[in-house]
């Protein structure tokens, strides 16, 4: 017969291998291979993060996007921008130039410059707004949030595809007052945590961790990306993309899971593996 000792270690190991389970380290999981979609979403280009960062979460200010400069090629239409990406060279030259230099006017004001063509950015807009309030109206879950920074990484050595998980996930609404009003993204004022699901990926796979995030209001994303080049400073080819900037979807449902059920989270005398429901479920009605 198990002692009350033993009980409490097996309902203590399987919960914990149950909130193992409900981080997905997939690739087809946005926060550990992230992808812009063809429709949805909204690439941002040329901007810093930490002032990014500083307008929607230090301010609490809106902020508002503006669409690539139209220029059309002699002879035919402007190039399609769908599915666009930015090569992570140019993101890190631009993020490299930005940081060296003191922060120019685009860079300190209110607007996100994108990828996308005008016509282009009001239709991925829209498509984000929709699905946004959809999943809000079946789901009560926001996923719609802007990612700050991206860790550059690669599954092996030899692999030549390069994978980005984004850093820093503040949660957004995206909004507009009428349908001649500027679209405009700003802070939830829900919390900003870090990426579970890659620190998970990390652990598991390379033996490394992400270093822990500060308070929302004391966050300071510069140095929060500095210690994650420490972390993976070892890792041939990683590195980080500071300044990149996305408007994506990210499902954090089983994530918050994932946090009610840790250890610390709860009382001492309240703690999942000793409470009596618990050790009948897993103990066979110890």
């Amino acid at each position: 017969m198990q002692t009350d000792q033993d009980c409490r270690k097996s309902v203590g190991a399987q919960l914990e291998a149950s909130r193992r389970d409900l981080l997905d380290v997939g690739l087809r999981n946005p926060l550990i291979a992230f992808r812009p979609l063809r429709a949805k979403g909204v690439r941002i280009v040329d901007e810093v993060s930490r002032e990014v960062y500083r307008i929607l979460v230090a301010e609490k200010r809106p902020m508002y996007f503006l669409a690539a400069p139209e220029v059309e090629a002699a002879g035919g239409p402007a190039p399609s921008d769908e599915g666009a990406d930015v090569p992570s060279e140019l993101r890190a030259l631009i993020s490299e130039s930005a940081r060296r230099e003191a922060p120019s006017e685009r860079h300190v004001d209110n607007k996100l410059q994108t990828v996308h063509s005008a016509v282009r950015l009001d239709r991925r807009l829209r498509n984000t707004l929709r699905h946004a309030r959809s999943s809000i109206e079946e789901q009560g879950v926001n996923i719609l949030y802007l990612a700050l920074g991206a860790l550059v990484w690669y599954e092996s050595p030899s692999s030549e595809v390069a994978r980005r998980a984004p850093l820093v996930l503040v949660p957004v609404e995206l909004d507009r007052g009428s349908a001649r009003a500027r679209f405009k993204v700003q802070w939830t004022a829900e919390d900003i945590d870090a990426n579970l699901s890659l620190d998970a990926k990390l652990r598991g796979d390379f033996g490394l961790s992400l270093p822990e995030m500060g308070d929302d209001d004391d966050l300071d994303v510069d140095n929060y990306f500095r210690q994650v080049e420490e972390t993976v400073s070892e890792m041939d080819r990683w590195h980080v993309d500071r300044d990149a900037v996305d408007l994506g979807f990210f499902s954090f449902s089983k994530l918050l899971i994932y946090k009610d059920l840790a250890p610390e989270a709860w009382p001492e005398d309240e703690k999942p593996d000793d409470h009596p429901v618990m050790r009948a479920l897993f103990c066979g009605g110890f």
